[in-house]
């Protein structure tokens, strides 16, 4: 999330309404500075409004998940899980067989 801008340092500029409110960090990364872009929407740009920041994590979060269902691991553990779950049903099955075939005879 964005933070507001705020003048910390006697020589950084003040606050300018005209301008994003979102606090950024310069290329080196040590000082920040204001957005340059004009204000979108209760004095926010597009990127740094905070429901078009939301949606963005909503999308990435969506995507990882994605990505991670197709990894290999998940793969093999949901193969396992169903290897595991027919096993069961097999000998479910077999029991319900003995239990239910008729007795064998010995005419013949």
């Amino acid at each position: 999330m964005a933070q507001e801008y705020e003048s910390r340092l006697r020589y950084e500029r003040a606050f300018d309404p005209k301008r994003c409110k979102a606090s950024v960090a310069d290329s080196i990364g040590f000082h920040s500075h204001q957005c340059r872009r004009n204000p979108w929407k209760d004095g926010w740009c597009k990127q740094h409004h905070p429901d078009t920041e939301t949606e963005r994590r909503r999308s990435r979060e969506k995507r990882r998940l994605q990505k991670l269902g197709r990894s290999p691991a998940v793969q093999l553990q949901a193969a396992r899980q169903e290897i595991a779950r027919l096993k069961t049903e097999v000998s479910r099955l077999k029991a319900h067989m003995a239990e239910n075939s008729p007795p064998a005879s010995d005419a013949r």
